[in-house]
């Protein structure tokens, strides 16, 4: 291998690695008064951040001249600073990552299975652990919120309030969904208007019912939303990271 050659790798793997830290520069901020206000990312010189991963010093321009501020697509030029991870987001994504390696195999063969054998998660190893750990996952409340639940017109027909509640699968075909096996009835909710009928209607179709629900309170709702670093439930009342299964 020549030596240029090999310097080249050595400077695409700095790139790469400082590259995939970066998260915003100056440029994502916002002024005021015409001062600049940092509150995208954890602020650190750019020099300090090629000092952490020990970058060498005759190496530092040709890799500067390589990177770009994945935000907004800014060159990112010294001296400048950078915003980077805050700590609690390396810790959610190395869970994320310690998750992934752990149950990677089990997803896969578990996915495989539940398209195969719908109705038979339980009969699956990793079925079985998230039955076992689901009273350990977090949970949310609904207090004093309106939320809504729309349905396509169909044949211009006017539905009544009661035409718009859960199913009764006594008289109406209940099909398979992605929360409800078939014949269980179910119930859809947004908490937006807008979101409710883009659920409901089709690509076409510009006008939905909509029926508004006010919810007084409803607790130890399962939360299955998908996690981000920033979430509350990430967090114990004393503002450590919450111990969870990696499940």
């Amino acid at each position: 291998m020549m030596p240029d050659e090999n310097n080249d790798n050595v400077i695409e793997s700095y790139t790469e690695r400082i590259q995939s830290e970066i998260r915003h520069c100056p440029y994502c901020q916002t002024y005021d008064s015409g001062d600049l206000v940092w509150i995208f990312g954890y602020r650190i010189d750019l020099d300090e951040l090629f000092d952490q991963f020990e970058v060498p010093e005759d190496l530092r321009d040709e890799i500067e001249r390589h990177l770009t501020c994945p935000h907004c697509g800014a060159d990112i030029r010294r001296p400048t600073d950078v915003g980077v991870r805050f700590d609690h987001e390396i810790q959610h994504d190395k869970r994320i990552e310690d998750a992934l390696e752990k149950h990677h195999t089990d997803l896969i063969e578990f996915s495989y299975h539940l398209r195969t054998y719908p109705y038979l998660g339980a009969s699956h190893p990793l079925g079985t652990k998230i039955i076992d750990e689901i009273s350990n996952f977090p949970k949310t409340s609904v207090c004093d919120e309106l939320w809504f639940r729309a349905r396509r017109i169909i044949n211009g027909n006017k539905y009544a309030p009661e035409d718009m509640r859960p199913p009764d699968p006594n008289s109406v075909h209940i099909p398979e969904g992605r929360y409800n096996h078939f014949g269980q009835p179910y119930w859809y909710l947004a908490n937006t208007k807008e979101a409710a009928a883009a659920e409901a209607i089709k690509k076409e179709e510009q006008v939905a019912w909509l029926q508004q629900v006010e919810i007084k309170n409803l607790i130890n709702i399962l939360d299955v939303r998908a996690w981000e670093a920033d979430d509350d439930k990430n967090w114990t009342p004393d503002s450590e990271l919450r111990e969870l299964s990696l499940i």
